[in-house]
């Protein structure tokens, strides 16, 4: 009696490697802390980055069935049109600075009256600054004079012994 030929089972082939549910966040670019949650009652993926703590929640309709991936691209989408949004905002109001200072230099050219330069108290803002350094300058001498006694009286208590 002969021993039995052992079969051995075939290998099981690798299929492609599970997609991931961190990704890096397209914010801060920090790697891997953007984490996915779907919450299978609401139907409902939830994007959270961890260093920047940013998030962004996406819907999907009851029979629709997303990978991870496809919602980590709708993101990515989302972030980019976001930001074009707001590059055409600062450039519009970039815009409309400039043309306010063009207009307000002319509107200032054109009447300039005489209570323009005028402060709340009545005083002309040349002579607000004046008075300002005056008191300054009266200070800064106050604060001088104050140093020069008290080396004064240290130096007689010095003679004294």
């Amino acid at each position: 009696m002969g021993k039995r030929k052992s079969s051995s089972k075939p290998m099981a082939k690798k299929g492609p490697g599970k997609i991931g549910q961190s990704f890096d966040c397209v914010y801060c670019a920090t790697d891997k802390s953007v984490n996915m949650t779907f919450s299978k009652p609401n139907n409902r993926w939830h994007l959270l980055c961890g260093a920047c703590d940013a998030t962004w929640d996406m819907d999907c309709g009851p029979g629709q069935k997303l990978e991870p991936i496809d919602v980590a691209i709708r993101w990515i989408d989302a972030a980019e049109e976001v930001r074009q949004e707001e590059e055409k905002a600062r450039q519009a109001q970039a815009a409309r600075r400039t043309t306010q200072k063009k207009t307000t230099a002319t509107t200032r050219t054109r009447s300039a009256s005489p209570d323009r330069n005028r402060t709340q108290r009545g005083r002309s803002r040349s002579e607000e600054r004046e008075r300002e350094r005056e008191a300054a300058q009266r200070l800064q001498r106050d604060f001088d004079d104050d140093d020069d006694d008290d080396d004064d009286a240290e130096g007689e208590d010095d003679d004294a012994y």
